[in-house]
């Protein structure tokens, strides 16, 4: 099984996917321009040009959270659905922290770590306010420590993985204190990341106004 990425980018979320689950795999960095694939034989794996990429036995699969939902149902165990509800209910969670979560808090993080001598105040707030409503949502939804089956699973992981950005760009989450604890005891197991080692400080893409529109 290979892995192709790196820590540098949302692969991240399929290395701790990978650690958890105690699933051998090499871990192969790839070349990126402007956050795009540059080999044209990992081009012919991912026509979509990013990473991850999970290559194993029965194929080529991309897209981060589908590839932790695909690990986690290979190796079976607590993080694996064990029906068809949480089945459902694993891939609703990973699908709303992409669709909800996942670009505020990117902008939030870029202005803030990635290229804080450019951020723009009025970017931050307006992600800010587009979080408070998904936020608000998740603080009423976690009434066990976790969100489905009262135990970790792949749901928990992909959704810390995404809130962890919130750590990453130092973006306080007290208005949010059950999402908070949350965070926090999910990127307490030992085979999370330390969210400071994904991002770097860089230029500001001239791009910009297209990768958030």
């Amino acid at each position: 099984m290979k892995l192709y990425g790196t820590i540098k980018t949302r692969s991240y979320r399929s290395i701790w996917a990978l650690r958890e689950l105690s699933l051998l795999s090499e871990i192969i960095p790839v070349g990126l321009s402007q956050g795009k694939l540059t080999d044209s034989e990992l081009l012919a794996l991912n026509p979509n040009g990013r990473v991850p990429v999970l290559e194993d036995e029965n194929g080529a699969f991309w897209e981060s959270m589908a590839i932790n939902i695909y690990l986690a149902k290979k190796a079976g165990g607590s993080l694996a659905p064990q029906n068809l509800v949480e089945d459902a209910l694993m891939t609703q969670w990973s699908i709303w922290a992409v669709n909800e979560i996942e670009r505020p808090l990117f902008i939030i993080a870029a202005n803030l770590v990635i290229f804080p001598e450019e951020a723009d105040r009025g970017e931050i707030a307006n992600a800010e306010r587009r979080l408070n409503r998904p936020l608000t949502a998740l603080q009423a939804s976690l009434k066990d420590e976790y969100l489905v089956g009262n135990r970790f699973t792949i749901a928990d992981l992909n959704v810390a993985s995404v809130l962890a950005a919130a750590r990453m760009a130092s973006f306080s989450l007290a208005r949010w204190p059950v999402v908070d604890t949350y965070l926090d005891r999910c990127l307490s197991r030992p085979a999370a990341f330390d969210p400071h080692e994904v991002l770097s400080q860089q230029p500001r893409p001239p791009q910009w106004a297209d990768i958030i529109a």
